[in-house]
């Protein structure tokens, strides 16, 4: 098992930064909203379209994963999350 673990030691280093900028970028947004005057319902909506996001996609990239692979399904996800982490810094 240490051996295992030995191996993959990068794997959960990035799995773990990655759900740190997910939580961060969630509280980040929330605080940045009531900054700048937005009610509690947009808010609220802005914050739940992450998860709805998730719900789509999980049940989706299956599909997608299976048409074109993991290798190219990864590429194409992890613009799509880099260029919206973008679009929330310019709006």
């Amino acid at each position: 098992v240490l051996q295992i673990v030995a191996n993959s030691w990068a794997l959960f280093l990035g799995l773990g930064l990655i759900m740190l900028g997910g939580g961060l970028q969630g509280s980040l947004l929330g605080l940045r909203a009531s900054i700048e005057g937005f009610g509690l319902a947009p808010t609220g909506l802005v914050m739940s379209g992450y998860y709805i996001g998730l719900l789509i996609g999980a049940t989706t990239v299956p599909k997608f994963v299976g048409r074109v692979g993991h290798i190219r399904s990864f590429g194409a996800m992890a613009s799509l999350a880099s260029t919206s982490i973008l679009v929330h810094a310019v709006f």
